[in-house]
């Protein structure tokens, strides 16, 4: 054994290595030298790609410390018999031709460390997920070596542990798998997509979680380790934000459980694999938290349900907004639309004819006053579904962006056919006692004036509202609603006393 030459001993590492007989792969280490980068070829091409990595990480251990650290069997024999009918020369043209994978895989990053143990782990995970699939075999294999390299840690939360949720932790049993050089491949906009490709299934009382679960665990990682002046930092989070936007015009619940149960960017789950160098920059961070706030209004405004239940998500996710702006706490819809309050006068600047466009257009864009998260916006947008909220209650269903029109176009002519259809649908009702009626008027009055009268200096004369209703006379308001109670009171008396 001691006159083995070094090409038999490379040919001998092949085979122990195809046969994952470490035991015999370390003894020959201990006596016989191998470069590492060819050991590490050798491995690469030979070691089965379904061997858990708990079989051979410890052995990866002592290679990447040094020869020296490789565990010592001089007790064991190895067995070179295959070789005794090859001369050196045989054993070196059999070495040419072995054919070994290099180490670094193809495309690889120009930003990856030329760290031979590195490449290694990266090819050989990806060798793993193309020719066997199971990535959750990836993680066990990388962990133990986080800390040779920032590269690796990176790598591992961006390329290799959304994955690994997604297609096993989450959402196991899903007919097709995505491959990591694909998902390497994947512009923000579709990587987004697909991780985020099953959220809008959650249905029952544990969604909020899992669609906040979603975004946390897969685009979180996915986002952790970007670095400010990287391209795709702000991008892909913006396209997460657009995803939720999106989903308020085809799955509104989706949109408002994916706000409910996810606190924004600096909310992120990548497990136990962070080194405490990660996260965001605090000015990306605050830059970005601005942009998710414009998208939970934006989200707002999208939201076509005009039910109750749909208006109450709208309420929600405004409510949430706050909350995470840390400013003061807003009503409930139930709660405002009982005590009926004044709206405060912070919102007159937005009330102006040219801000329609705004709620049709471009709801994310910098430049759109309505979907701007500060105080005046984020009144006007409460004050516009509490008024949706009124109007649903008495049985005339709209969404947030037609109150919205009607507050912004103040064209009387729409304003009156929404009152008469509401005052209509009202007095169609079986309930006509004195404080079904009362109430209904105080409603009425709110929805043209929005309490201005109480805001408004005595010395300054209250003539049009700011209300969906504003631009309908006093006189006339009154006189629709006393021919409803008439008509109402006719109804309900007995056919003799007509």
């Amino acid at each position: 054994m001691s006159t083995l030459s070094p090409a038999k001993a490379i040919l001998l590492a092949v085979q122990f290595t195809a046969r994952a007989d470490l035991i015999s792969l370390q003894a020959l280490l201990a006596q016989h030298q191998i470069p590492i980068e060819t050991l590490l070829r050798i491995l690469l091409t030979h070691l089965s790609e379904t061997i858990d990595p708990a079989e051979y990480v410890p052995f990866l251990e002592q290679l990447f410390n040094g020869h020296d650290a490789v565990i010592r069997t001089d007790a064991i024999q190895v067995d070179a018999s295959s070789l005794e009918q090859l001369n050196d020369e045989q054993a070196r043209q059999r070495v040419r031709k072995l054919g070994l994978l290099k180490l670094a895989p193809q495309n690889i990053p120009r930003d990856a460390p030329d760290d031979p143990a590195v490449l290694f782990l990266i090819h050989r995970s990806l060798r793993i997920d193309e020719l066997t699939g199971l990535l959750a075999l990836i993680p066990p294999l990388l962990a133990p070596f986080l800390s040779r390299a920032p590269y690796l840690r990176k790598w591992l939360l961006n390329s290799v542990l959304p994955l690994v949720r997604l297609n096993y932790d989450y959402y196991n049993g899903k007919d097709t798998l995505t491959s990591i050089t694909k998902f390497q491949g994947l512009k923000a906009y579709d990587a987004v997509r697909l991780l985020l490709s099953y959220s809008s299934n959650a249905s029952g009382e544990q969604a909020a979680s899992i669609v906040g679960r979603d975004i946390r665990g897969l685009i979180g990682p996915w986002m952790y380790a970007k670095r400010a002046g990287e391209d795709d930092l702000h991008t892909g989070w913006e396209e997460t934000f657009a995803w939720i936007v999106e989903q308020a015009t085809t799955s509104w619940e989706t949109a408002v459980q994916a706000i409910e149960g996810w606190d924004g960017p600096d909310d992120v789950d990548i497990g136990g694999y962070d080194d405490g160098q990660g996260g965001l920059m605090e000015d990306d961070q605050q830059k970005l938290e601005i942009i998710y706030a414009r998208a939970i209004l934006a989200t707002a405004y999208s939201i076509p349900e005009t039910s109750i239940t749909g208006l109450l998500g709208v309420g929600r996710i405004l409510s949430r907004l706050v909350a995470l702006l840390d400013q003061e706490r807003l009503p409930t819809l139930e709660q405002a639309a009982a005590l009926l309050q004044p709206i405060p006068n912070s919102i007159n600047d937005l009330l102006r004819t040219e801000n329609t466009a705004y709620l049709r257009n471009d709801l994310m864009g910098e430049g759109n006053i309505l979907s701007k998260a500060n105080n005046a916006a984020i009144q006007f947008a409460h004050a516009l579904a509490t008024s949706a909220f009124v109007v649903a209650k008495a049985g005339i269903n709209v969404s947030i962006r037609t109150i919205g029109e009607l507050v912004l176009l103040q064209n009387k002519v729409e304003q009156t056919a929404e009152l008469v259809k509401l005052i209509t649908r009202a007095g169609n009702y079986q309930r006509q006692d004195e404080k079904f009626w009362l109430r209904l008027r105080n409603e009425i009055v709110w929805l043209r004036s929005w309490g201005a009268e109480e805001l408004q200096k005595p010395e300054t004369p209250f003539t049009h509202g700011r209300g969906p209703f504003g631009q309908i006379e006093v006189e006339d308001m009154e006189r629709l609603f006393l021919e409803a109670v008439l008509s109402s009171s006719r109804k309900s008396l007995p056919s003799s006393c007509l």
